[in-house]
């Protein structure tokens, strides 16, 4: 019988709080947790940045197919290409960017995913995973502009671009994102009654078979 995967992506800006949120999820509902890398994002993949980035998000996803959890939390994947690209291309608007953007994501994490599955089972068996059992479902930590500045203050790192500009991206890819179907949350990292009740949904849509994250999220669930 093949596996299935159910795979949490979590996503947001620099010093948002999404390494730790994702952390505590992944240890509290028992999940595999992929870390975020370092280094530059891209877009185009004739850049440098952006070529290293595919590489290493297409280790992610093999990780995430081959731990033996099958809930797994991983930071960062593919999103923030598009993101940190349109940031560095000012030349283009972000509305245009995005609307360019949103068709290269889907594509990209079909490509991803279609690519990872048959590696993994041409090494491990054709019967190892099922891709018609692989969920994902995308988690953007989006606190307010103040809040990830001082968080920022507080990691004492230098970050190359304004929080109010990464957060503005973000804000726009999980709007076109949700237009076209995807299922895809944002948290707003404030306090921890909230971080408690997110711990809740993302527990309950772990253990149901299709559950969408937004629907174990709502209230009365």
């Amino acid at each position: 019988m093949r596996i299935g995967k159910k795979i949490l992506i979590v996503e947001g800006p620099a010093g948002s709080g999404k390494s730790f949120v994702a952390n505590h999820l992944a240890t509290t509902i028992g999940a595999a947790h992929v870390a975020s890398s370092l280094g530059k994002r891209g877009f185009d993949t004739h850049e440098e940045p952006a070529l290293a980035s595919a590489v290493n998000d297409y280790g992610k996803m093999l990780r995430a197919i081959t731990v033996p959890e099958y809930v797994v939390v991983v930071e960062r994947l593919i999103l923030s290409q598009m993101v940190y690209g349109g940031l560095r291309d000012p030349d283009l608007p972000h509305n245009q960017y995005l609307s360019l953007g949103e068709h290269w994501v889907a594509e990209r994490f079909n490509a991803l995913i279609g690519m990872a599955i048959s590696e993994v089972n041409w090494r491990l068996g054709p019967t190892f995973m099922d891709p018609e059992k692989l969920s994902l479902s995308i988690l953007i930590v989006l606190p307010d502009a103040e809040q990830i500045e001082a968080q920022r203050k507080d990691a004492g790192k230098g970050y190359p671009w304004p929080a109010e500009s990464e957060r503005i991206l973000y804000q726009m890819v999980a709007e076109t994102l949700t237009a076209r179907g995807a299922d895809v949350l944002v948290f707003p990292n404030k306090n921890e009654a909230q971080l408690n009740r997110l711990t809740g949904a993302v527990s309950v849509w772990s253990r149901i078979h299709y559950s969408q994250l937004q629907e174990a999220w709502r209230p009365n669930r």
